[in-house]
């Protein structure tokens, strides 16, 4: 069995699956989903069940109690289904028969073949926090489970996928990340998963993606280092974030060495978390109490976020000093001041979040172990 260790920690439209007049079955639809289901052997596969399932609003629904699936119906005798497709956001396919199955995503109207696919399975185990009763789910999908005393889980039938794990405990309707697996034709054993319903971590950098944001629901993000000299290696001795990635076999960290004689007066540079387009699937965090990171270097950082507010931006800030210890600090909301004015409180009003930055104005290096959110769920990345 393939082992992996994770660590841890986010408007209903009704299709055609089932109406021919209105586009379903194999009848094509303008501006659908158009989509074959074939065997490996490419040939069409008839009365195979399918469902289209929300993406980005999936968590927001789940935590209202609302549907996820869109739509659903089954293959024609060419193999073919067509659904209208969701407004404003991508989706998820998955179709099943006997033991083959096959899931995907998209994010826009087309036309497209799956191929079926055995079955796999996964299980694991929660590694710290409440164990037993946890409800586990698998994002973008029905699939849902309860761990048992000794806090383990297990999931049977799972087309072949990325899939992304969440949980819940007891009434709350908070949902945790717990991280990310892929799923093959081997099964997968998820290891030491934490629960934490207090916070959203962001990142830990302990897989190989290197930053979570529950990719394939809320959009892509990704770090970048900037500074007010162009050339970057001058300032950072290196050409981008992803040459900055660290190890000691335990941890692994994302880390920036700042030559600020390379830059010029009114010097600036720093590391910063990219949460999306503007127009992407953003957080609104003004229920957020705190930004916590486990970090260690040297100088004086700030905290910087970049909240969105139409066509303009705000810049909220709050200023703190790192030593050569790993240390965790936590940047309590209140204390973060805008640049714009009036002053406002961070909870007075939405808050669209769409940089997380790390910045100095001076020599200093830094590394980042962990970015989380604390007060922030899952639900708070909606349309």
């Amino acid at each position: 069995m393939k082992r992996i260790v994770l660590a841890a920690g986010l408007a209903l439209l009704v299709g055609c699956g089932q109406d021919p007049q209105s586009g379903g079955g194999g009848i094509e639809i303008p501006n659908g989903l158009n989509l074959t289901v074939a065997s490996a052997d490419d040939k069409p596969v008839s009365g195979v069940a399918v469902r289209l399932m929300a993406r980005e609003s999936w968590a927001q629904r789940t935590i209202e109690g609302g549907a996820v699936v869109l739509d659903s119906g089954r293959t024609d005798s060419a193999g073919r289904i067509s659904f209208r497709l969701p407004q404003g956001e991508g989706y998820w396919v998955e179709a099943s028969t006997g033991g083959m199955g096959v899931r995907l995503q998209g994010d826009k109207p087309e036309t497209r073949r799956a191929y079926l696919a055995p079955l796999s399975r996964l299980e694991g185990y929660l590694g710290a926090g409440p164990i037993a009763g946890v409800e586990v789910r698998l994002a973008g999908s029905t699939r849902r489970t309860v761990t048992d005393a000794n806090g383990r889980f297990r999931f049977d039938s799972l087309p072949q996928s990325g899939y992304s794990m969440v949980a819940r405990t007891g009434a709350s309707r908070r949902l945790a990340q717990l991280g990310e697996v892929g799923i093959g034709l081997d099964p997968v054993d998820a290891q030491g998963l934490v629960n934490d319903t207090a916070s959203v971590v962001l990142d830990n950098f302990a897989d190989g993606d290197n930053i979570w944001l529950m990719r394939g629901l809320f959009g892509s993000g990704y770090w970048w280092l900037a500074a007010n000299n162009p050339d970057l290696r001058a300032v950072f001795g290196t050409g981008g974030a992803w040459e900055n990635l660290g190890t000691d076999g335990v941890d692994r960290w994302m880390r920036v060495v700042v030559d600020a004689t390379a830059m010029p007066n009114q010097p600036w540079a720093g590391l910063g978390l990219e949460m999306g387009a503007r127009d992407a699937v953003l957080p609104e965090l003004s229920g957020a109490t705190g930004f916590r990171f486990r970090v260690r270097g040297a100088g004086r950082w700030s905290l910087k976020l970049e909240e969105v507010r139409g066509d303009t931006t705000v810049t909220w800030a709050s200023a703190f000093d790192v030593t050569d210890s790993w240390t965790t600090v936590r940047v309590d909301t209140s204390s973060l001041a805008p640049d714009a004015t009036p002053m406002e409180v961070w909870s007075a009003r939405p808050r669209k979040v769409r940089q997380i930055i790390f910045q100095t104005t001076e020599s200093g290096n830094l590394d980042v172990a962990e970015l989380a959110i604390e007060g922030a769920n899952l639900g708070d990345w909606k349309r």
